[in-house]
């Protein structure tokens, strides 16, 4: 991947959108049309580009939307992006993008939890900072019992002061808790696992097996008739078959029984995905899992290292099942590297890539002034672009696809398009029109749960706009675990 390429114009916008996607395989030009862009850095609180590093990604996942359009029709298309709305794909989160995600007018984009939204920062004994993200309760419990404290931040600070951070990261990874030592950006770049990032694609796809060719779906959409099954919790890797539904994918999620999720990230990640219940680990149930991966398309999953192989859907297994299978799979860090078991989410990896540093000092690191979540949105957009990269080779050459895609180079990535002025951002509200951010678009539809609002798609297209079919939201355990249209994108009788 590219790991420096500071963004000023919107020239240096298309470079990077370009860059992207030829990590992918694809060019730019593969739209078949032009890429735009408007409006200047809506400056927030933040040294983070919230508005170029989300455009450049957007624009590259409506390249490979056009890409396909273009290679079964023969039409190419325009793809413009606006950098002052671009910013609510950044984290919908961000406190001017509360209102945004709503249900019968009520904002659910915020929950409260120890540790959710607020990464724990705690400092060793040695005086290393560390970020602690132990977000659901299961890992809350281990925290706890690794650290021998209770649920409370002012006891898990006294604790983690009691040990070195070395020793610290060590237990976390054996215990398998996201607590990793808060680095700066050269410490990251020195370390094995970070040149190892540097090296390897920011969408590393690789053809795990042969198959014969299949066709691209042929539906009135561009992935009408395409089939998602996904194991996935949290944002990113919802956030893979919320952009593929977005072009009329029918996109499943498998809910464990006993999972917890929480609104926050159910009602901004989940959009445009059925919910069904199946407990992939009963043998029964894995019959059903199975066969929906035999009669599917892409096969997503976004749990801690080692745990999809150990219950029998590693991508080897499914493509055994299903010669044709694209497997995505999102993690922390790549799956070489002696940091590859590490688990961790979107503050992690804000942590050990020198994010956090930058945002304050190695002695006083801070997360993003006012943007919270950093970079699990635009994973989740990485990984879909892995997915329809991966479409176009097996349409041509047959086989099944590994997509692989991690936390920590997408936050590399951001830093790469350099940093904000932090003196321009004490005085953002002197900035001209041109640096303020504007009202997202949106989307209303009724859902079981009443009447949703959320972002929409920040993206114009001439000839395939984005959006999500109704229902845009389902409840969770209320779908069948079954396909429910056919090759073309039709209902099945």
């Amino acid at each position: 991947m590219i790991t420096d390429q500071p963004v000023e114009t919107h020239d240096d916008m298309r470079k990077v959108t370009d860059n992207i996607l030829r990590d992918a395989g694809m060019t730019i030009e593969d739209c078949g049309g032009k890429v735009t862009f408007a409006g200047k850095e809506p400056v927030r609180k933040t040294v983070i580009k919230a508005g170029a590093t989300t455009a450049c990604v957007l624009a590259a996942n409506a390249v490979a939307d056009a890409a396909i359009w273009k290679e079964r029709t023969g039409e190419g298309q325009d793809i413009h992006v606006d950098l002052r709305k671009a910013w609510i794909e950044q984290s919908p989160w961000q406190k001017d993008a509360l209102p945004y995600t709503m249900i019968n007018g009520i904002s659910k984009a915020w929950n409260s939890n120890v540790f959710v939204l607020n990464p724990g920062f705690v400092r060793a004994r040695d005086g290393r900072w560390m970020v602690l993200s132990s977000i659901y309760p299961s890992q809350e419990r281990k925290a706890m019992n690794m650290l021998r404290c209770g649920p409370d931040m002012e006891q898990v600070r006294a604790a983690v002061a009691r040990r070195e951070s070395a020793e610290l990261e060590e237990a976390a990874e054996a215990t398998q808790i996201p607590l990793q030592i808060i680095r700066t950006k050269e410490e990251w770049n020195a370390t094995e696992q970070g040149r190892i990032h540097a090296e390897t694609p920011l969408i590393h796809i690789e053809k795990i097996a042969d198959g014969d060719p299949i066709p691209l779906p042929q539906g009135k959409r561009p992935l009408s008739g395409l089939k998602v099954l996904s194991f996935v919790h949290a944002v990113a890797g919802p956030c893979v078959g919320r952009t593929l539904a977005m072009q009329g994918a029918e996109c499943m999620n498998l809910n464990m029984p006993d999972w917890v999720e929480y609104g926050n990230f159910f009602f901004t990640a989940q959009a445009g995905q059925r919910q069904a219940y199946l407990d992939a680990r009963d043998p029964e149930h894995r019959k059903q899992v199975y066969k929906l991966v035999e009669e599917g398309d892409v096969f997503v999953e976004n749990l801690r290292p080692g745990v999809a192989d150990r219950e029998g859907y590693s991508a080897q297994a499914l493509a055994e099942r299903n010669p044709g299978v694209i497997y995505v799979s999102i993690k922390l860090n790549t799956h070489e590297g002696p940091w590859t078991r590490w688990p961790g989410y979107d503050f992690s990896a804000g942590g050990i890539c020198g994010l956090y540093t930058a945002e304050g000092t190695p002695d006083q690191p801070l997360p993003p002034q006012q943007v919270n979540v950093v970079c699990d949105i635009m994973t989740g957009y990485l990984g879909a672009i892995g997915v329809k990269e991966a479409l176009l080779r097996r349409a041509k050459e047959g086989g099944s696809y590994s997509v692989r895609i991690t936390l920590s180079q997408c936050v590399q990535y951001m830093i790469g398009l350099g940093f904000n002025d932090k003196r321009q951002v004490e005085v953002l509200e002197t900035l001209g029109e041109e640096h303020q951010i504007m009202k997202p678009n949106l989307a209303t539809g009724m859902t079981v749960f009443g009447e949703y609002t959320r972002p929409a798609s920040q993206v114009d297209m001439t000839k395939t706009p984005q959006f999500w079919d109704e229902p845009m939201l389902y409840m969770q355990g209320a779908s069948q675990p079954i396909w429910t249209t056919d090759a073309m994108g039709k209902p099945l009788s």
